[in-house]
């Protein structure tokens, strides 16, 4: 693969709208009640899923919550899922962005 200009990588927040391309990314079937927990948890000062589009195609995402654990309290993030299209998976495609 040819290496790709960092800049064309767009890093933002996920919204509802993403959930259906980023079922096409999981590998395996989701059930339906899981689908609908994922679209409940998007949004909110505790939401930290991300999504990655390259050329205007999502190609891959982090499913992450904002958690506040022990004494004192601390926050921690805490990544559910994270996913990446098979094709853009190459260590070399991204080593070598130009």
């Amino acid at each position: 693969m040819n290496a790709i200009d960092r800049n064309a990588v767009k890093i933002r927040r996920m919204v509802h709208s993403d959930i259906k391309p980023i079922l096409g990314i999981w590998w395996y079937d989701i059930p339906e009640q899981d689908k609908k927990r994922l679209a409940a948890r998007l949004g909110g000062p505790l939401d930290l899923s991300l999504i990655a589009e390259f050329g205007g195609h999502l190609v891959g995402f982090i499913l992450a919550r904002l958690a506040y654990l022990g004494l004192p309290m601390t926050g921690v993030a805490v990544i559910h899922n994270i996913a990446v299209k098979p094709e853009y998976q190459d260590p070399g495609y991204w080593h070598a962005i130009s």
